[in-house]
């Protein structure tokens, strides 16, 4: 659902009617590209980050890699929106996920980073290479090295 007519109330409705999420998308907003929104349908709120790369998001060069289209960095101020977006969302959900799928070199592992150390300050556990590429986590990094986990909280889920 990327085109501007499925922002409409009906359609949020029979989603609702149906207890089907609704995906909030951040994308490159070219012709009738739904904008960015902030609506939950179901229990669980759903956002996903592809980046804003214009210049390769329809490309039909075949010179092109695929991969270009998500080879976004989004900057901080590009993720405060996004922060007061999450915020509501989690105000009428009772999970919300975001996923940024801007995963070229990392990038999306980054602002991921970036975003909880906004929504969950101050600061975050930064694996030392991605540290080294992107340096601009030093300002959220919590001091020390961290090694990187598959499981944040120690444990696998149960499922």
């Amino acid at each position: 659902m990327r085109h501007a007519s499925w922002n409409a109330p009906e359609v949020f409705d029979l989603l609702g009617a149906h207890n089907a999420g609704f995906c909030n998308i951040d994308q490159p907003v070219i012709g009738r590209s739904l904008k960015a929104t902030e609506e939950t349908t179901s229990p669980v709120g759903y956002v996903r980050l592809h980046g804003r790369r214009y210049d390769t998001w329809f490309s039909d060069d075949e010179n092109v890699p695929s991969h270009e289209r998500y080879n976004y960095l989004y900057s901080t101020e590009e993720l405060k929106p996004w922060v007061k977006r999450i915020e509501t969302i989690e105000e009428s959900a009772r999970d919300v996920f975001v996923i940024t799928n801007n995963h070229y070199q990392g990038k999306g592992v980054v602002n991921a980073l970036q975003l909880i150390s906004i929504l969950k300050p101050p600061k975050v556990k930064v694996p030392e290479p991605l540290l080294q590429h992107y340096p601009e986590l030093e300002a959220i990094a919590i001091e020390g090295p961290v090694a990187p986990t598959l499981f944040p909280m120690g444990k696998p889920a149960k499922g």
